[in-house]
Protein backbone atom coordinates (compact mmCIF):
# COMPACT_ATOMS: atom_id res chain seq x y z
CA UNK A 1 0.00 0.00 0.00
CA UNK A 2 1.26 3.48 -0.84
CA UNK A 3 1.84 6.05 1.88
CA UNK A 4 -0.22 9.22 1.55
CA UNK A 5 2.50 11.78 2.42
CA UNK A 6 1.46 15.04 4.07
CA UNK A 7 3.49 18.15 4.85
CA UNK A 8 4.28 18.30 8.56
CA UNK A 9 6.67 21.28 8.51
CA UNK A 10 7.61 23.43 5.53
CA UNK A 11 10.18 26.21 5.79
CA UNK A 12 11.80 28.37 3.17
CA UNK A 13 14.36 31.01 2.49
CA UNK A 14 16.17 32.56 -0.40
CA UNK A 15 17.96 29.27 -0.92
CA UNK A 16 15.03 26.93 -1.26
CA UNK A 17 12.45 24.95 0.66
CA UNK A 18 12.80 22.21 3.27
CA UNK A 19 9.85 20.03 4.22
CA UNK A 20 9.31 17.33 6.78
CA UNK A 21 6.80 14.94 5.26
CA UNK A 22 4.78 12.40 7.18
CA UNK A 23 2.35 9.64 6.50
CA UNK A 24 0.51 6.99 8.41
CA UNK A 25 1.09 3.34 7.89
CA UNK A 26 -1.61 0.66 7.89
CA UNK A 27 -1.10 0.28 11.65
CA UNK A 28 -1.81 4.01 12.14
CA UNK A 29 1.76 4.82 13.14
CA UNK A 30 3.35 7.93 11.60
CA UNK A 31 6.56 7.79 9.57
CA UNK A 32 8.59 10.81 8.47
CA UNK A 33 11.09 11.89 5.85
CA UNK A 34 12.50 15.15 4.54
CA UNK A 35 12.09 16.72 1.14
CA UNK A 36 14.32 19.51 -0.07
CA UNK A 37 14.66 21.82 -2.99
CA UNK A 38 18.05 23.29 -2.23
CA UNK A 39 18.72 24.84 -5.61
CA UNK A 40 20.06 28.00 -4.05
CA UNK A 41 21.57 26.47 -0.88
CA UNK A 42 24.30 24.74 -2.86
CA UNK A 43 23.98 25.01 -6.61
CA UNK A 44 26.58 22.34 -7.35
CA UNK A 45 25.03 19.77 -5.02
CA UNK A 46 21.41 20.77 -5.55
CA UNK A 47 18.87 18.00 -5.88
CA UNK A 48 15.14 17.86 -6.23
CA UNK A 49 14.16 14.78 -4.26
CA UNK A 50 10.77 13.19 -4.04
CA UNK A 51 9.26 10.95 -1.42
CA UNK A 52 9.39 7.28 -2.36
CA UNK A 53 6.03 5.61 -2.84
CA UNK A 54 6.90 2.07 -1.82
CA UNK A 55 5.83 0.97 1.62
CA UNK A 56 8.78 1.31 4.01
CA UNK A 57 9.66 -1.19 6.66
CA UNK A 58 9.02 -0.39 10.28
CA UNK A 59 12.77 -0.13 10.97
CA UNK A 60 13.70 3.02 12.87
CA UNK A 61 15.76 4.25 9.94
CA UNK A 62 15.81 2.81 6.46
CA UNK A 63 17.79 4.04 3.47
CA UNK A 64 15.84 4.02 0.26
CA UNK A 65 17.97 5.04 -2.71
CA UNK A 66 16.19 7.37 -5.12
CA UNK A 67 19.18 8.17 -7.31
CA UNK A 68 22.97 7.92 -7.21
CA UNK A 69 23.52 11.11 -5.25
CA UNK A 70 20.88 10.92 -2.52
CA UNK A 71 19.17 8.53 -0.15
CA UNK A 72 15.87 8.87 1.62
CA UNK A 73 15.90 8.24 5.31
CA UNK A 74 12.54 7.37 6.69
CA UNK A 75 12.09 7.38 10.44
CA UNK A 76 9.23 6.20 12.60
CA UNK A 77 9.27 8.59 15.55
CA UNK A 78 9.16 12.32 16.23
CA UNK A 79 12.62 12.55 17.82
CA UNK A 80 14.27 11.06 14.75
CA UNK A 81 12.11 13.23 12.47
CA UNK A 82 13.48 16.35 14.17
CA UNK A 83 17.00 14.95 13.81
CA UNK A 84 16.40 14.72 10.06
CA UNK A 85 15.38 18.38 10.04
CA UNK A 86 18.33 19.34 12.24
CA UNK A 87 20.63 18.56 9.31
CA UNK A 88 19.37 21.90 7.98
CA UNK A 89 19.01 25.32 9.64
CA UNK A 90 15.22 24.91 9.61
CA UNK A 91 14.51 26.92 12.77
CA UNK A 92 16.28 29.91 11.24
CA UNK A 93 14.16 29.86 8.07
CA UNK A 94 10.71 31.29 7.43
CA UNK A 95 7.91 28.92 8.49
CA UNK A 96 5.51 28.36 5.60
CA UNK A 97 3.30 25.54 6.85
CA UNK A 98 2.81 23.37 9.93
CA UNK A 99 0.41 20.42 9.99
CA UNK A 100 -2.43 21.07 12.44
CA UNK A 101 -1.78 17.80 14.32
CA UNK A 102 1.85 18.78 14.97
CA UNK A 103 1.66 22.49 15.84
CA UNK A 104 2.22 21.93 19.56
CA UNK A 105 5.18 19.61 18.99
CA UNK A 106 6.75 22.01 16.50
CA UNK A 107 6.30 24.92 18.89
CA UNK A 108 8.05 22.88 21.62
CA UNK A 109 11.00 22.44 19.23
CA UNK A 110 11.05 26.16 18.46
CA UNK A 111 11.09 27.01 22.16
CA UNK A 112 14.30 25.00 22.54
CA UNK A 113 16.12 27.89 20.89
CA UNK A 114 18.41 28.68 17.99
CA UNK A 115 15.68 30.79 16.38
CA UNK A 116 16.48 34.35 15.28
CA UNK A 117 14.39 36.91 17.18
CA UNK A 118 12.79 38.18 13.96
CA UNK A 119 11.46 34.65 13.24
CA UNK A 120 9.93 33.90 16.66
CA UNK A 121 6.69 35.78 15.97
CA UNK A 122 6.26 34.02 12.62
CA UNK A 123 6.74 30.63 14.28
CA UNK A 124 4.37 31.57 17.09
CA UNK A 125 1.71 32.71 14.62
CA UNK A 126 1.88 29.53 12.55
CA UNK A 127 2.08 27.15 15.54
CA UNK A 128 -0.52 28.59 17.90
CA UNK A 129 -4.27 28.98 17.45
Amino acid sequence: MDIDWETIIKVGGEGGVISLKGGTQENGKWIFSTKTNESMFDEEMATERSIPQEKPSTDAIKLIPTNRSSNWRIVDNWTDAIELLNEFPWRRLTPLEVHSDFKEKVWEEIEKGNVPSHRILKWEKICTP
